[in-house]
């Protein structure tokens, strides 16, 4: 996104076949998934442009260093999702560009 605060999957099988057999040996877009959210990675499912996108709170555009504050979580668990509780990063964008 140009706010740099999250991204998407466009095409998954592509994602599948290239960067995860690259880097972790397998194809699997689900096993991707799952480290997404064993590193805390979150998932935005209000409406809107930023629909099914990924974000973390320290994985931001032009601040690489911040990745270093990330941790692997224990035991993630099945989180609820909370809609009323997102970040609307448009507006975030807007007072910290």
């Amino acid at each position: 996104m140009p706010h740099g605060r999250s991204w998407t999957v466009v095409n998954k099988d592509l994602l599948a076949k290239t960067v995860c057999k690259r880097y972790w040996n397998h194809e699997s877009y689900e096993s991707f998934n799952r480290s997404l959210n064993g590193w805390g990675f979150k998932r935005l499912w209000r409406g809107g442009p930023e629909t099914r996108q990924y974000y973390h709170e320290c994985f931001l555009r032009g601040l690489p260093d911040h990745t270093k504050l990330m941790e692997r979580l224990v035991n993630p668990g099945k989180r609820i999702r909370d809609k009323q509780g997102e970040p609307n990063f448009w507006n975030i964008a807007k007072d910290f560009p």
